[in-house]
């Protein structure tokens, strides 16, 4: 597996992206990482995460390839977050999903997104035809919140009673025909229960995993929990992304599916 490095070039900034694959191989699957918002930017510095690089060392195909980025005003991306919205960083994600797909032309896309990347991964999987989705503890915002910039005015919109209930996340993962796998702790403190609800009532109850003990932000690791959860959240995702790349019918759940959740 090589690294790639490229930059996607936006009116507001370069984004930064890594490509993972193995040169050589026709890619069967193209699996995207959509982060969410990083609580502390400043030590947000690589373009891939720990877990990202875990889930990518954890798929045993050769054909299967990734990407990592940085959203603009993060990491090694130029430009200002402040400058972004909820509704521009989709607008990111195609930005290099349509870059690298022409490097590549994989003939599957799996989406994986992270609270936010949730949230957006939710409004991209049919405009981006994808063949499946993994949504880690997703986000839901209001039509109203999407094209706010991030500061004082989208912080006010998103504390909003009950802001996200006609989330368009809701309806387009609904709708959504592909591959779906949903990893939501039963103790987020962040995700209100009701929206976790309306995410987990359109997926497949096998292809639900609700681990208990750790919080919304269980993939920094801190606690034996969180470290715990992580590597059974990789094996998870790294099944699921194999599935996709094999075409098996989603009445099929990946081996790692088959313990039931606590």
């Amino acid at each position: 597996m090589t690294t790639e490095r490229y930059t996607v070039a936006t009116t507001r900034g370069d984004i930064a992206v890594a490509l993972h694959r193995n040169v050589g191989v026709n890619c069967a699957v193209l699996a995207v990482f959509v982060p969410g918002a990083p609580r502390d930017i400043s030590l947000t510095r690589n373009i891939t995460s720990v877990w990202e690089s875990a889930v990518v060392g954890a798929v045993s195909r050769s054909d299967v390839a990734f990407i990592t980025f940085n959203y603009l005003g993060v990491g090694e991306s130029t430009g200002q977050m402040s400058d972004s919205s909820i509704a521009s960083r989709r607008e990111q994600v195609v930005a290099v999903i349509r870059y690298v797909r022409a490097i590549i032309r994989p003939p599957k896309l799996v989406l994986v997104g992270f609270s936010m990347g949730g949230h957006i991964v939710s409004t991209l999987a049919g405009k981006c035809q994808a063949d499946g989705i993994v949504l880690i503890t997703p986000a839901a915002y209001g039509s109203r919140a999407e094209p706010i910039r991030f500061g004082p005015r989208l912080t006010w919109e998103l504390r909003r009673p009950r802001s996200w209930q006609h989330s368009p996340a809701f309806a387009q993962y609904r709708m959504f025909k592909g591959h779906k796998l949903l990893i939501a702790p039963r103790n987020d403190e962040v995700i209100p229960a009701e929206v976790t609800a309306i995410y987990a009532a359109h997926t497949d109850e096998r292809f639900i995993w609700r681990p208990s003990g750790v919080g919304h932000r269980f993939l920094a690791c801190v606690t034996a929990e969180d470290r715990s959860v992580t590597r059974q959240s990789i094996e998870r995702v790294a099944a699921f992304i194999e599935l996709c790349a094999s075409g098996t019918s989603s009445q099929h759940r990946p081996s790692i599916e088959a313990e039931a959740a606590a």
